[in-house]
């Protein structure tokens, strides 16, 4: 969630409106919670190791129901990615994954 909340406030300062919902505040509903909010881009943001198997799960499940939606993953890491890891981790998501926060400001702009 401190990632989440991280990313929301770059983003805000770019002028971008943003809506961060917490896992444990949406639970099972987050999906439908989501489906009800613009078109815009979903981001789930997750800080390795332990929460990239639910963020896997999750992007996919988002993936499921809002197909027509930018769905992108951040995986924030203090170091660099290797070219093994990282193709490792594009397979687990439903979509484009980004390691750092300017990274997926990029992907607001259409990156």
């Amino acid at each position: 969630e401190i990632t989440a909340a991280m990313l929301a406030q770059v983003a805000e300062l770019q002028g971008y409106p943003v809506i961060s919902v917490s896992l444990t505040e949406a639970g099972p509903g987050l999906i439908r919670e989501v489906s009800t909010l613009p078109d815009d881009i979903v981001c789930v943001c997750a800080l390795p190791p332990f929460a990239l198997l639910h963020a896997s799960k999750l992007s996919r499940a988002l993936r499921a129901q809002l197909a027509d939606r930018k769905i992108v993953v951040g995986v924030w890491s203090s170091t660099a990615l290797g070219q093994g890891t990282e193709n490792r981790v594009q397979r687990a998501f439903a979509g484009p994954v980004v390691t750092r926060l300017a990274d997926a400001l990029e992907q607001f702009t259409g990156g």
